[in-house]
């Protein structure tokens, strides 16, 4: 019986995740691309946002994830403009494989791609003994 739950609880994940992201394709949102690396003591995020500027980025640190947001506002090959002109949204919420350091998060956007570098946080810290 447990199985048949887990079964039914992991499909209606997989369908409310399908719906939500129909539902803000047809609101003009879409969610781009990603890539993650994973090094000894960093992250490095890259995110597609053809065709937006750096002034229309909005990056959102959580505890165990990122939030990448963009508008684009102008039509280059790769991206049409909805009807009746409206500019395209980007979000997408990217989960972190551990936590990081925020003070020391970077973020970088050259030809339509975000990069994104974040320091691991350090496991455990030295204690002195008075």
């Amino acid at each position: 019986m447990e199985d048949i739950e887990k079964m039914m609880e992991e499909m209606g994940r997989i369908f409310g995740e399908d719906f939500r992201r129909r539902k803000m394709r047809a609101m003009g949102c879409v969610e781009p691309l990603y890539n993650i690396v994973e090094r000894e003591d960093e992250i490095r995020i890259s995110v597609d946002l053809p065709g937006v500027e750096k002034d229309d980025i909005k990056l959102t640190l959580h505890e165990d994830s990122i939030v990448v947001e963009g508008v684009c506002r102008k039509e280059t090959p790769t991206v049409r403009r909805l009807s009746g002109g409206r500019p395209l949204y980007y979000s997408v919420r990217i989960p972190l494989p551990t936590r990081v350091e925020e003070e020391s998060a970077r973020a970088r956007y050259s030809n339509g791609i975000l990069e994104v570098v974040l320091m691991k946080r350090k496991r455990g810290r030295r204690i002195p003994v008075e």
